[in-house]
């Protein structure tokens, strides 16, 4: 009767436990014990024997539950790290990001104001253009008025110098 499990448990261990349990009969194998038999057989140092194994056994197993339980509390506690670091990390993205938003902010207002003062400039420009034009268009005018001016007084002048011989050719004949 020294069969095992799948697990590597002796089919005789799991029966005695199953007996001590409370159950009536067990099968192991072929062989069939019921409980008052196993009872009445089994002293305390061969019931000391057979529990030694399940108790170490068992002492081994809740060993590594423990230490999987271990494992996953530090796993927890550095994944909670982890996001509270990455919280960080977003807190920080964010206020560098609100932060260029403001600057993008600002530069756009730089922006938009010197525009103004270059459509401000233009408009000083196109009037200075103009004034310039006026003032070209007045100077011709002038010079034209002048020109036009300097022959007619041109004109009269040698007409004044006509009549003006004219007079003194005269007087000239009639005063001796």
């Amino acid at each position: 009767m020294s069969s095992t499990d799948r697990y590597g448990v002796s089919r005789v261990i799991i029966a005695n436990m199953n007996l001590t349990m409370g159950k009536r009969s067990v099968e192991v194998g072929r062989f069939k014990i019921d409980s008052y038999t196993y009872i009445r057989r089994m002293t305390p140092e061969r019931r000391l024997d057979q529990l030694e194994p399940l108790m170490a056994d068992a002492l081994q197993k809740i060993d590594r539950l423990i230490e999987g339980q271990g494992k996953l509390i530090d796993m927890v506690t550095r994944a909670d790290q982890n996001a509270t670091n990455a919280a960080a990390r977003a807190d920080y993205a964010a206020e560098r990001a609100d932060h260029a938003a403001e600057r993008a902010d600002y530069a756009a207002e730089r922006t938009d104001y010197v525009a103004g003062r270059a459509d401000y400039a233009a408009e000083k420009a196109d009037y200075a253009a103009e004034r310039a034009d006026y003032a070209a268009k007045m100077t011709d005018t002038t010079a034209k008025g002048v020109a036009n001016l300097t022959v007619s007084m041109q004109k009269q002048f040698d007409e004044l110098r006509t009549g003006q011989e004219t007079i003194m050719n005269y007087l000239r004949e009639k005063l001796p």
